[in-house]
């Protein structure tokens, strides 16, 4: 899978900053040849949205099935299922999938106020001290 570290690493299609709050999309390094026209997209990490409107899109979703040799499946939205999950658990894997995207896209002042009321239903932290 590609490296990803929120704040840092770019989005290989808009060069923008990706966060951990950003819907992506990642592949791991599944084209071999370097002169292959997608070459620098695969072991990329990319914003959904960005991946949506792209114009190589479908050939992208075609040549990670195609070339990738672990069995899974890349459905056109960019979301990557092993076949076995497919089969047995993808409601189940949809409706956590939906839930997640919910909890990414708070806003920060209703996650900073859930903070504050947890600190104050955990209350004062006692120390231990010896005589």
């Amino acid at each position: 899978m590609a490296l990803f570290f929120p704040g840092q690493t770019t989005c290989a299609l808009c060069d923008g900053v990706l966060t951990d709050r950003d819907d992506c999309v990642g592949t791991s390094h599944f084209i071999a040849e370097g002169n292959h026209p997608l070459w620098r997209f695969s072991d990329a990490v990319m914003h959904r949205a960005c991946f949506l409107r792209w114009d190589h899109r479908a050939a992208f979703v075609d040549a990670f099935n195609t070339l990738n040799r672990t069995g899974k499946r890349m459905l056109a939205d960019g979301t990557i299922r092993d076949p076995l999950w497919r089969r047995l658990a993808e409601p189940v894997i949809d409706a956590v999938v939906a839930i997640e995207s919910l909890f990414r896209r708070r806003p920060a002042a209703l996650e900073s106020n859930v903070r504050k009321r947890t600190r104050r239903q955990v209350g004062p932290r006692l120390l231990m001290t010896s005589p």
